[in-house]
Order: structure tokens, then C-alpha cells, then sequence
């Protein structure tokens, strides 16, 4: 009697079991649709569907709450990738109902297309390999290399790739004719080479240096020559007239001064240095008659400066 009512107890359960579309195997309920009986009551807290492939959780016995823990491939509607980040009950691998299916992973931080490229897609993306290596990764295997060198640098930043001109950084070799290294901050120019304001550069034949040039100016009064000119082209003048030299110092070292006079007046022309400095001779001017040259040369040394002159 008492085997015979067991057998009519599991009996029973199949049947139940049957009625419902419930099957209990080492404690999974397969169930076609979601799970809707309480778990306390069927023995099982995990149930999969057998339509959808989804598992499910329970919240508890004696409760009929449960939890879709997800399937190994979620499909998602639309044609991009899922905007969501998955859950703990969310599957990491999505396809989508595009056309041409999409298949995507998650790889921890974003969405990656594994079969986009066979749908034409090219899903590049910029990767850094060492900290002057950086690949362009394609779905399609080919891979493309940036290698930062000489006057050239990169940044990456997400997806986009920088890369910028560091100039010469120490391997454009410059002498003294020119500044810089060509870099941003510091750009090739043509150094100062001890110019003074108003000079020029002169070619020597070997290079270029500083030099006064040419200059002149035409003058018919009297004033004080600057250094901006070299030659001093005198007219007609009308009374007897003074030429100031400007101070014979380490600016004006080397510096020449040609006065030439073809007037025809009969009047005088002094030349008369800066302050109290002199001419070489110790006379402090120096007076010129006549269609003459007076050639005045200053020479600074030991800190202070004389005039040396030549007349013609």
C-alpha cells in the first residue's frame, strides 16, 4: 500500500508537470515562455526558456518573482549598436536585426562590430602600442603602423590620432649667422651677429657680417651726423656750417664718415667730435676749405674713443 501511493504521487507530479510545460532536471525548470509558477512550489530557483533561450532567476522561494539573467546572444531591434551598458542579467554578446545582422561584444568599456567588415564597414580605430607606436586596427586584418621620428611627435586621444612638427629638436646643426632649431617655440631666423640699429649685412665673399653700408645723406646746413649714414654729401652752403660726429664709442667702433664737399661757395666747414673726445692728433676739429674729402674713422678701445681722419 504504501509503494502504491508514492506511485501515485510522482504520477501526479509528472502530470502536473506535463500540464504546464515544466520540466525539472538537476535543479533547472525548462519552461516554454517565462516562468510564471512559484519556485517553492516546483522545487527549482533557475528556469530557462525553452522558446527564447533566456534564463531566469528567481527572487526568492514562495514568491513568483523572477529575474531574466540573459541568453549567450541578446537580439536587440534596430540597425547600430546597443546604447546601453549591459547589466549583470544583460549578455555581452548582441545581434541586431540589420539587413545584414550585426554581431557585437562588449569588451569591458564599448560596443565592438565583429562582422562589420563583411558588411562593408571598415570600424577603424587607433591604438597605442609603446609610447611613440600607434596602430590604425581594422576589422579586416590590415593593420596600418605610425611611428613617431625625428621632428615629428603623436597624441592619442580616444580615437583620434595627433601629429605635430617638433621642429629640429637638436638635429638642425645652425652656426652663429642663424637662430633657433626650427621648432615651434623656436624658429629659424638670422641671428644678430653683433648688428648695431641702422646697420646692414654685408657679404664678405667668405660671409655675411654687419656693416654700416653706403648710406649718405645731402646736406647744405650744419647738424650732427647719426649713425644711420656713411657718406656725407655737401652742397652750396651759405655761411660757414659745423658737422657734429656722433660719439666714438663700442657702437660706432670701426664706423667710417666720409664728408665730401662740392659747393661753390668760399665758406668753411668744421667737423667737430662728440663731447670732449678728439682727433687722434689731440685737436679737437677739424676745418675743411675747398672741394676737399675729410674721411673720419672712429676707434674705440680701453673704454674710451678717438677719431683717426684722412683728408683728400
Amino acid at each position: 500500500m504504501k509503494h502504491l501511493l508514492v506511485f501515485f504521487f510522482l504520477l501526479c507530479l509528472a502530470t502536473a508537470q506535463g500540464q504546464n510545460n515544466i520540466y525539472a532536471t538537476a535543479g533547472i525548470a525548462y519552461t516554454v515562455g517565462a516562468p510564471t509558477f512559484t519556485p517553492g512550489s516546483r522545487g527549482t530557483l533557475v528556469a530557462i526558456d525553452t522558446t527564447t533561450g533566456y534564463w531566469y532567476t528567481s527572487n526568492g522561494r514562495n514568491t513568483a518573482s523572477w529575474t531574466r539573467m540573459g541568453s549567450r546572444i541578446e537580439k536587440k531591434t534596430g540597425c547600430a549598436a546597443p546604447a546601453y551598458t549591459p547589466a549583470k542579467y544583460q549578455s555581452t554578446i548582441v545581434i541586431n536585426s540589420c539587413a545584414t545582422p550585426e554581431l557585437y561584444e562588449w569588451n569591458g568599456s564599448a560596443w565592438v562590430c565583429l562582422n562589420c567588415a563583411s558588411a562593408g564597414a571598415t570600424n577603424l580605430s587607433w591604438s597605442e602600442i609603446s609610447s611613440t607606436l600607434y596602430r590604425l586596427n581594422s576589422s579586416t586584418g590590415n593593420d596600418v603602423f605610425v611611428r613617431e621620428g625625428s621632428g615629428a611627435t603623436a597624441s592619442l586621444s580616444g580615437d583620434t590620432l595627433t601629429i605635430s612638427a617638433s621642429g629640429g629638436g637638436g638635429t638642425v646643426q645652425t652656426d652663429a649667422t642663424l637662430t633657433g632649431d626650427g621648432s615651434g617655440g623656436s624658429p629659424l631666423g638670422i641671428a644678430q651677429q653683433s648688428a648695431a640699429v641702422s646697420e646692414v649685412m654685408t657679404w664678405t665673399g667668405a660671409t655675411w657680417e654687419p656693416s654700416w653700408g653706403l648710406l649718405y645723406t645731402f646736406v647744405t646746413t650744419g647738424a650732427t651726423i647719426t649713425t644711420a649714414v656713411n657718406e656725407i654729401l655737401i652742397g652750396t652752403v651759405s655761411a660757414n656750417v659745423t658737422f657734429g660726429l656722433p660719439a666714438c664709442d663700442v657702437t660706432t667702433d670701426a664706423k667710417h664718415f666720409k664728408f665730401v664737399r662740392n659747393g661753390t661757395d668760399a665758406f668753411s666747414i668744421t667737423i667737430d667730435p662728440s663731447g670732449s673726445q678728439t682727433f687722434y692728433d689731440g685737436s679737437a676739429t677739424k676745418i675743411q676749405y675747398g672741394k676737399l674729402a675729410l674721411d673720419c674713422t672712429c676707434r674705440f678701445s680701453g673704454g674710451s674713443g678717438v677719431w683717426f681722419f684722412d683728408n683728400f
